[in-house]
């Protein structure tokens, strides 16, 4: 399975302590932590993201992000990157059972609006910002992002839906809509959820 890189943390902005011509530090929070990003880690931290243009043809994976960021002239790339995982600012996960770790010590918050299904795709939700539709999602992840501010964290949000379908759908929606089975899901909408602003993910 391919690695699949997650970006955590809330921008908070850049900051200015005095009127210089740069900031101090570009501000992320993840928790109650605020972390001082200078402009480098900033910028991997950004790249992380992945583009909306480009989440449908390559999402971003560790080379892809060191690789665009030496472009932009970040020539240690891998150590900014690293260290970016060493604080928990980015994970790189490899593996299923490393995604459902990361859901039981993380959570993530809605940052868009739900424009809607369609009579002609009753079954798929449209996620942007007034009328710009930005990500379309399938039922189950709709109810987990839906749902997200309720939970302390991505398996809670899960375990809920799951209960949800078992308690009012068919035998068959219990099987296909396990707790496993919708938090997989949600994990492959992540990165495309993340690239275009609908979430940003932070720790428990």
């Amino acid at each position: 399975m391919a690695t699949m890189i997650l970006p955590v943390g809330h921008y908070l902005g850049q900051y200015y302590s005095s009127a210089t011509l740069e900031p101090d530090s570009f501000d992320v929070r993840v928790g109650d932590d605020v972390h001082n990003l200078s402009a480098d880690e900033y910028t991997v931290w950004s790249i992380a993201h992945g583009f909306p243009e480009m989440i449908g043809d390559r999402r971003p994976s560790r080379p892809i992000v060191e690789a665009q960021a030496t472009q932009l002239g970040i020539e240690d790339s891998p150590v900014v990157f690293q260290r970016l995982v060493n604080s928990g600012l980015v994970a790189a996960l490899t593996m299923r059972s490393q995604m459902f770790d990361f859901a039981e010590e993380h959570r993530a918050y809605p940052s868009a609006v739900c424009l809607g299904n369609t009579a002609q795709d009753v079954e798929s939700y449209v996620l942007g910002r007034a009328q710009t539709p930005l990500a379309t999602v399938t039922q189950d992840v709709f109810f987990v992002w839906s749902y997200l501010p309720r939970f302390e964290s991505l398996r809670d949000a899960a375990d809920e839906v799951a209960a949800d379908y078992a308690a009012n759908g068919s035998e068959q929606d219990s099987e296909n809509f396990s707790s496993d089975v919708i938090l997989w899901s949600f994990f492959q909408a992540l990165p495309t959820l993340v690239a275009t602003s609908c979430v940003f993910i932070d720790q428990v």
